[in-house]
């Protein structure tokens, strides 16, 4: 399994190519709040609100298999700052 700090170039890298794509996003923030970087997750968290983006359409949009992989992903939208 990859761990969240190795991933975050590449989240960075996707979100960089791939600006009005939600995914990266979401995983950007989430990972940052995850791995207790709360300010800059929360800023990436607004960058991704100027597209209404919220955890239950998000959640909808990724349709995560893992209840484990929903459940952190959510937890980290939320520390994000994301709304519901």
């Amino acid at each position: 399994m990859i761990r969240i700090s190795q991933a975050e170039p590449l989240i960075r890298f996707a979100y960089q190519q791939l600006k009005d794509h939600l995914p990266p996003r979401a995983l950007l923030a989430s990972a940052l709040a995850l791995m207790g970087r709360n300010d800059d997750a929360r800023v990436a968290g607004k960058d991704a609100l100027t597209i209404n983006l919220t955890v239950t359409s998000h959640l909808k949009f990724m349709k995560l298999v893992k209840q484990a992989d929903a459940a952190r992903l959510t937890d980290g939208m939320r520390t994000a700052g994301f709304p519901e």
